[in-house]
């Protein structure tokens, strides 16, 4: 198992100095202790739409069933805020921002997803979404193919931004 990796632009670099595409590390079977005390993956996210009013209505709603805030918004500068951002005190903080600008390119497989308390946010995520705007992308359900609590839901945003929420508690 490698440690202290390094990150380079043509593979990682092992402490003992040889090169490992990243698709030949199985970071599946690495112990879980490895993760263990390490910030969140995600400092923030930015996200562009064309209508900040339709993002605006679809966002504070869908989120607002995930316990996250709007924490701000001016649409004469072009920007809505979710989340909290981090700081030197607050490292382990989210944030999302939406900005004005155009559609987002076509990339089925790109998406974000938020984490659900629980089942019923994430049904709540999906229901809330469809009727602020939001198209179905997959009702919410088990996803077996992920693990067996996989509890996901998936919408698209009136831009056309792919969106996610999951929760990973079992029943």
């Amino acid at each position: 198992m490698p440690t202290g990796l390094m990150d380079r632009r043509s593979g990682w670099e092992s402490d003992l100095g040889e090169l490992v595409s990243p698709k030949s590390l199985d970071v599946q079977s690495w112990p879980a202790e490895i993760y263990e005390g390490h910030d969140p993956l995600l400092d923030h996210v930015s996200i562009t739409v064309p209508d900040l009013v339709a993002a605006e209505a679809f966002y504070d709603a869908t989120l607002a069933t995930l316990g996250i805030a709007k924490v701000g918004s001016d649409h004469s500068q072009g920007w809505i805020g979710y989340g909290l951002r981090c700081d030197a005190a607050h490292p382990d903080r989210t944030y999302l921002s939406i900005r004005l600008g155009r559609l987002p390119d076509d990339a089925p497989g790109r998406h974000w997803c938020f984490k659900a308390s629980d089942r019923l946010a994430v049904d709540d995520f999906w229901r809330i979404g469809l009727l602020h705007g939001g198209r179905d992308n997959g009702a919410p359900g088990i996803r077996p193919a992920y693990h067996a609590s996989y509890y996901a839901a998936f919408l698209i945003d009136p831009a056309g931004n792919r969106v996610e929420a999951v929760c990973h508690l079992g029943v």
